[in-house]
């Protein structure tokens, strides 16, 4: 169905066993109410290229309380707060506006945040820390150090892996290796 800008005002959506859910929206184009509320035993939800408020946000996330796999792509969402024991994935992917983080997801076995501004985090999971972060972003020291901050590099990172484009040219792995707050850790 083609549907040109502006024509859709409403989307409701009532299906009360549905278990996975992406929504996408080209250029933003959102109707001006979506209520996907009537889905009840949601488990995985897909926010592609879609303008929320943090309130909307919210919103969303606190009526879905069997939701274990969420994914953020390209969002405008400037802070994400998430409470739930029941998530076991979550990825934000290409999220331009991204400035702060807080999870509070102990049973998450799997999280990935990629191509997005390191935000300021709290964040409070026991995962398998399978974490990627792809930077087209300027990679220099302070960038690494607000990375490990973000990241809260601790010895339950199993998987960590950081991908930079390679016009970088301020990054010094020496000078690197000698800000690092944990002499346990290895930088190669």
């Amino acid at each position: 169905m083609n549907v040109s800008h502006g024509e859709i005002e409403t989307i409701e959506i009532v299906v009360p066993n549905l278990q996975e859910l992406a929504l996408q929206f080209m250029d933003r184009e959102m109707p001006r109410v979506i209520d996907i509320i009537g889905c009840s035993h949601l488990k995985k939800l897909t926010f592609r290229g879609i303008s929320l408020t943090n309130q909307q946000f919210h919103h969303f996330i606190s009526t879905f309380p069997l939701l274990k796999d969420l994914i953020l792509e390209d969002c405008d969402l400037e802070s994400i707060t998430i409470s739930s024991n029941q998530l076991k994935k979550f990825q934000v992917i290409s999220c331009d506006n991204m400035k702060a983080l807080d999870l509070d997801t102990p049973n998450l076995l799997s999280f990935t945040y990629m191509n997005s501004p390191i935000p300021t985090s709290r964040i409070n999971a026991l995962c398998s820390r399978q974490v990627e972060f792809l930077s087209y972003f300027t990679c220099d020291t302070q960038w690494c150090l607000k990375l490990m901050e973000f990241l809260g590099i601790s010895y339950q990172i199993e998987d960590l892996r950081i991908d930079v484009m390679p016009t970088v040219s301020s990054f010094k792995l020496e000078e690197f290796r000698k800000s690092f707050p944990s002499p346990s850790c290895n930088v190669v």
